[in-house]
């Protein structure tokens, strides 16, 4: 019995089951990021505009949700590493997770239209609250899974850059949500939400159970050793200098592009294209599109890059593109500019990418590491991080979004005719904030150490 399990282990490490593996591994991807933001996408529209939620109390109704995924997250990997069922480590979480999410994604909308603005309030709140069980249940283990199916640091990378190219093929179709529900064949926003919302959770579901179904988990000493508890599995992974690091870097990348995201969605309806939604609408898909066709093609570059010159030049080299979109967006976001809005976007793809590819990439070798050194394999708890770090870099962007909306001046009920100076304040902000951002990132990465290390892992 025992040799029949371990024929089962080694034909699943052949390089062909692993690139067959890998093939499945990657629609996941498409699961795992739909479930996030094609809520992030709607949230402004549809109950800051379409329902008369105010724009802070939106950000918060996204923040809150994410302080639970500080205890969810860990748990969830701790749960993960320590499992053992005939299922695998993994893979029962993920099925779970891929069909909680997608029935929450669906019925997120489904509020009722003349309720007040604080009924609204709650109920997006509430329903962002309930669908965190799903998104860590998928996102947590689905991360460790390709963490420790990948064969190697350099596989590993391939592993993340297949995962990110589901992410940013699926980023096209989310940027396109805002211009869908907006259709004349809906009788408003919100049953476009409905119906839209109702898709996206079926894709949610499909994309999410194909790891679940059709990847074999390596058999693993972590499944016949002593559990290791969870708040010392926790406390060693903040210890964990290479973590820090790659946390800090992750937070400000994310916040480089999406603390000042909220300004240039205003920006846009307001002062580029003069209060036309439909316009917007139209110029924000094609953005959205350019800017993840972009950033799939950036994938594989990115991949040949970080193996000629390691993964963390690479990063930080996609610090610098941030820096130069965010240069450029300070001279395209003024009135009647159309088509150059399209124009930062060529420069901040690159930096999602690195986020997406690198950033994982990374954490598995420090996992891989951590296992080296300590014996112990905690990928779930670093892939917990990790997912808690874009979590809280999400959480503090959703929160800060709106304060920084009102710190340039914008005035709600005013829509178009704001106070003169406020939209060349905003303008400023939205610049200025994705370069200083960015920088800091650039220079956090310079911490990190663990590539001279790294050779054998």
């Amino acid at each position: 019995m025992q040799a029949t399990k371990d024929t089962e282990a080694k034909a699943a490490e052949t390089p062909s089951n692993e690139s067959r593996m890998k093939k499945f591994y990657g629609p996941g991807g498409f699961a795992e990021n739909i479930s996030v933001n094609a809520v992030a996408q709607l949230v402004n529209p549809v109950f800051a505009i379409a329902l008369g939620v105010d724009p802070v109390l939106v950000g918060w109704a996204m923040a809150i949700p994410r302080l639970l995924d500080a205890f969810t997250d860990p748990l969830m990997g701790s749960i993960s590493d320590n499992w053992k069922g005939r299922f695998g480590r993994r893979r029962p979480f993920i099925a779970f997770g891929a069909l909680f999410s997608g029935l929450c994604v669906a019925g997120i909308w489904w509020t009722p239209e003349a309720a007040s603005t604080d009924f609204q309030f709650y109920w997006l709140l509430s329903a962002l609250l309930v669908s965190t069980v799903g998104t860590t249940s998928f996102a947590v283990p689905y991360v460790a899974l390709g963490m420790e199916t990948a064969s190697s640091k350099h596989e590993r990378t391939a592993w993340m850059a297949w995962r990110s190219f589901f992410h940013k093929l699926s980023g096209v179709g989310v940027q396109w949500m805002y211009y869908l529900v907006t259709l004349s064949i809906f009788t408003g926003t919100l049953m476009g939400a409905k119906v839209v919302g109702a898709m996206v959770g079926l894709i949610i579901v499909v994309t999410g159970l194909l790891p679940a179904l059709f990847i074999k988990e390596k058999d693993h000493p972590a499944q016949t050793v002593e559990r290791v508890p969870l708040m010392k599995s926790w406390s060693l992974t903040l210890r964990d200098r290479n973590f820090l690091v790659l946390a800090i870097a992750t937070v400000l990348i994310f916040s480089s592009i999406l603390l000042v995201d909220t300004l240039g969605f205003f920006l846009m309806v307001y002062n580029v294209f003069g209060g036309d939604e439909a316009k917007m609408g139209f110029f924000k898909g094609i953005g959205g599109t350019t800017f993840h066709v972009v950033g799939i093609l950036c994938i594989p570059l990115m991949a040949a890059f970080a193996k000629r010159i390691g993964k963390r030049r690479a990063f930080e080299f996609c610090t610098a593109s941030i820096v130069v979109g965010g240069i450029v967006k300070l001279f395209v976001y003024v009135p009647n500019a159309d088509w150059w809005v399209i124009v930062p976007n060529f420069f901040l793809a690159p930096g999602l990418v690195a986020v997406i590819v690198l950033a994982p990439s990374l954490m598995a070798d420090v996992a891989a590491y951590d296992e080296e050194k300590n014996g112990t394999s905690r990928q779930g708890m670093y892939a917990a991080s990790l997912a808690w770090v874009t979590k809280l870099a999400l959480s503090l962007t959703s929160v800060g979004s709106g304060y920084v909306l009102k710190f340039s001046g914008w005035v709600h009920e005013s829509g178009i005719d704001q106070a003169p100076g406020t939209f060349d304040k905003m303008r400023w902000v939205f610049s200025m904030g994705t370069i200083a951002l960015a920088i800091a990132a650039s220079l956090v990465l310079r911490l990190y150490n663990l590539e001279e290390k790294e050779e054998n892992l």
